[in-house]
């Protein structure tokens, strides 16, 4: 900047930008131009005060820029202009267009929240640049933090937290919300500020803005980020301008709502050929977002405006925004059910997604169904209507009049039911059960073997009501009071008439725990649970009672750490939410139903289940899918392999943002595929990059719960199942995928055979470097974990790195919050960390490339969009 030039004055005192455009341009020796009330409002005046004083630095915000463009139309008085500065809101492509087409003035994109002074980063935006915030201004420091206040790594979305001279000391009158202002964890002594923005920094360390944590929201069980409906409506090229918001109805339920502003006052119908009044297009913009966006995130009301209402200092005024009428509204296709079998399907529908209306038309995926819904769906659709189903219809028949109809026509038979067994001295274990006591006796006790969680207890709790919980939880399910002993050459399993327990309470722990308490506060506490861990977990007999211990810390009068740790051998993830949910009820002192069978049931009818026409059906299956020389994976960059797994692992976590997940997400729909097909398959892709191999076997755990009887209970039901495909590199993408959606549905349809018969029958000798079969596993994780409320606790899951890896590599991803949170785990004495994150980074570049090329790219094409590391 010069001394002769002009800055204009806009905002009013109560604004900080007011702060830089008086103090900037007087440091400066610049001139200010300051406008009225009556200028601020009209742009025809604006424009005077510019041409009048030589204005040629401005500062302004997008909304703000949008409406003196609408005014005063592609006007000359902008070219004067020699420094633009745009900030306060996010600066999207089609208004820096505009700007462009506007003004050759230099353009800077500013971030910053008032609570650290203003401006904090800022970046020239040139042509041919994509948009970002830039890198912090001298003394700022920015950061991007998961939930646990890790940093994220580069290109992975994650809360943005600005350090530095410019943080604020709070808010005046209101200490309450100060909650945001933290101990910065990676500078001693001085603190931060979490935004509640969401970003992600760049390789060349700038940072791209991601939107508002809090412009979230949970609509009928489905958590909402209505920034992903705003930029598939601005995509269309009719919406010139839009907002979503979510408001509340008259029966205190919320709804969406997108205002739209459009490109013409009359748009154009292309299939009659003609023109059509702008109240068309709602329709037409309905229609187009169901090819874009699940059912779930259609916006039922659709309100057309002249212009999007503004605050006076230029940001959009959501308050302002007309309250939609009834005439705005055009929700989902309510069909309703006609048929006695579509109610009976329906109820089970919303038993399963937790959903209050069902329409026939609806989608069980598109609902948020996924593949352990589904297999309860099986399970359910057994126990009402007396037929067991394929899982394979579901995913071919996903509407609920379809699968409806295809139960009308079904001449599939009846499921039997699990028989209960009578009382005897010792049962059979299961398949799983085996498996896990001879690599025991193998291995000796491992902490692979264990399956440890923390849960943070809020409120006031009764320990003695506590402990009665546990108690009677243990009564209540057999195999928590079971023992497992090989014995005249055969595997057993002892039930017990007593329950075993203790809650265990030492000052060891609790010492530990107030100290990470007293470090980092919360944050340093919940990020030290795997040290607690380590203190807590000891070796379990599995001969003796008990195989799993609950340890109690208090933290405060009203809050404690409850830390259990299970052997795997009587418990698995689905068991985990069952004794939480469980364990809440009972301690508010609510009531369970009766369980109609015990885990002993299971294992006798799964060993009369072995040489049946069914189980040979699936075996016939399993060999064919496996006959043949086996691949070995070994990644090109992994240490040597040592002679014996030591099962020690690392964990990390990486982030796919709003934005490529809708995109992965349509990409699935419009391929007929599913979420977990597309990102299995981008997986198997990074693997045959870093191997050099084209024949690829990932296991991928299935819950192994497909009779209602076993949904309810506690106990090892997980199988194993491993996929096996052939991602050639001259094969497209569309066609890998689509062979690759077959041998998934192939394979969940045998998933009952287990997975320790077919490494018996494929003879693979054993090799204590490694797994059998395959050293690579896939998960999409379905099992909610959420906060559980009763007798007056807030029980809720905290989640932490175990320190174990079974497996060479596991990915696993869960989706939430509009977005895909991922979690790699790797053996520690075959990767570094470096190593593991280049994996991690390639494989988001590998599903970007996907969406962005299209299904008909080959498969070479979309590796060579990322390099090797």
């Amino acid at each position: 900047m010069r001394r002769a030039s002009a800055s204009w004055r806009w905002h009013r005192s109560s604004f900080d930008i007011f702060v830089v455009e008086n103090l900037l341009p007087l440091t400066l020796g610049m001139r200010i131009v300051l406008a009225n009330e009556e200028e601020r409002s009209d742009a025809a005046l604006l424009q005077g005060l510019i041409d009048k004083h030589g204005v040629d630095v401005l500062q302004i915000t997008p909304s703000r820029f949008k409406w003196w463009m609408d005014q005063r139309g592609e006007t000359d008085g902008l070219h004067k202009l020699r420094i633009l500065m745009i900030g306060a809101e996010p600066l999207r492509l089609d208004v820096l267009g505009r700007l462009r087409a506007a003004t050759g003035a230099r353009l800077f994109n500013l971030y910053g929240p008032t609570e650290t002074t203003v401006w904090t980063s800022i970046r020239e935006v040139t042509e041919g640049e994509d948009i970002s915030i830039g890198t912090p201004i001298e003394g700022s420091l920015m950061m991007v933090l998961d939930e646990g206040m890790k940093l994220q790594p580069t290109g992975v979305t994650g809360e943005i937290c600005i350090g530095g001279p410019g943080v604020g000391r709070g808010y005046l009158s209101h200490p309450e919300w100060d909650v945001a202002f933290v101990p910065n964890p990676y500078v001693p002594g001085e603190r931060m500020y979490r935004t509640g923005d969401l970003g992600r920094r760049l390789e060349n360390g700038e940072f791209v803005y991601g939107g508002r944590r809090d412009f979230q929201v949970k609509i009928r069980g489905h958590r909402i980020e209505i920034g992903e409906i705003e930029q598939q409506l601005l995509r269309h090229e009719q919406v010139k301008e839009t907002v979503v918001t979510a408001f509340q109805e008259e029966d205190g339920e919320y709804a969406l709502c997108a205002y739209v502003v459009l490109q013409n006052a009359v748009a154009t119908d292309t299939e009659q050929g003609g023109e059509a009044p702008s109240g068309r297009l709602p329709a037409q913009l309905r229609e187009y977002l169901r090819d874009k966006l699940p059912s779930y995130m259609l916006p039922p009301f659709m309100v057309v405006l002249d212009d999007i209402p503004l605050t006076p200092t230029g940001k959009i005024d959501r308050r302002a925004l007309p309250k939609p009428e009834p005439s705005d509204a055009n929700t989902r296709e309510l069909v309703p059910l006609s048929t006695d079998t579509e109610r009976k399907l329906a109820e089970i529908w919303k038993d399963l997604l937790g959903t209050d209306v069902i329409s026939a038309k609806d989608s069980f995926f598109e609902l948020g169904g996924h593949s352990l819904k589904a297999a309860g769906m099986v399970s359910r659709i057994a126990e009402r209507f007396s037929i067991q189903m394929p899982l394979r219809e579901i995913f071919m028949n996903p509407t609920l009049e379809g699968l409806a109809a295809h139960l009308d026509t079904s001449e599939t038979a009846a499921t039997a039911r699990i028989p209960k067994q009578p009382e005897l001295e010792h049962y059979p274990m299961s398949r799983a059960q085996r498996r896990q006591f001879m690599m025991g006796l193998i291995s000796g006790e491992a902490m692979m073997y264990h399956v440890p969680f923390a849960v943070h207890m809020q409120g006031k709790l009764d320990v003695e009501r506590l402990e009665e919980a546990f108690l009677a939880m243990i009564s209540r399910h057999e195999s928590l009071r079971t023992t497992f002993h090989h014995e005249e050459d055969e595997f057993r399993q002892r039930i017990h008439a007593e329950p075993v327990f203790t809650l265990e309470r030492g000052a060891r722990l609790r010492m530990a725990a107030v100290k990470l308490l007293g470090e980092g506060g919360e944050e340093g506490l919940f990020g030290g649970i795997s040290t607690l861990m380590e203190r807590f977990i000891r070796p379990f007999d599995l001969g003796s009672l008990p195989l799993f211990r609950a340890g109690l810390i208090p933290l405060g009068e009203e809050r404690h750490l409850l830390l259990l740790d299970f052997h795997h051998i009587i418990t698995d993830g689905v068991s985990v939410s069952v004794l939480l949910q469980e364990l809440t009820t009972l301690y508010g002192g609510g009531e369970l139903p009766e369980l109609d069978i015990q885990y002993r049931d299971y294992t006798v009818w799964q060993e009369e289940q072995i040489g049946s026409e069914a189980y040979m059906g699936h075996e016939r299956y399993w060999l064919e899918a496996f006959d043949g020389e086996l691949p070995t994976l070994e990644l090109k960059s992994a240490l040597p392999r040592p002679q014996l797994q030591s099962f020690e692992g690392g964990l990390i976590n990486f982030r796919l943002d709003e934005e490529l997940t809708l995109q992965i997400k349509a990409f699935a729909r419009e391929r007929g595929t599913t979420l977990y097909t597309v990102l299995l398959g981008a997986y198997a892709m990074l693997l045959s990059k870093w191997s050099g191999e084209e024949d690829i076997i990932i296991g991928t755990p299935v819950a192994g719960r497909n009779h209602a009887g076993l949904e309810g209970l506690i106990g090892m039901f997980v199988n194993t199942v491993a996929i096996r495909s052939f991602p050639e590199s001259y094969r497209t993408v569309g066609d890998y995928l689509s062979e690759l959606h077959e041998d998934v549905l192939r394979a969940l349809e045998h998933q009952n055979y287990p997975f320790e018969d077919l490494v018996q029958k494929l003879g693979i000798d054993q090799d204590r470097s490694r797994n059998p079969l395959f050293d690579t596993m896939f998960i999409l994780q379905n099992i909610d974990r959420v906060a559980y409320r009763s007798g007056g606790i807030e029980f809720d899951p905290k989640e932490f790195d175990p320190g174990v890896s079974k497996f060479d590599l596991t990915l696993e991803a869960l989706e939430q919050d509009g977005r895909i949170d991922f979690a790699l785990e790797y053996a520690t004495s075959l990767f570094r960390e470096e190593t593991v994150r280049a994996l991690s980074h390639d494989y988001a570049v590998i599903l970007r490339a996907l969406v962005e090329d299209g299904a008909q790219n080959r498969i070479n094409a979309v590796l060579a969009a990322s390099k090797l590391v």
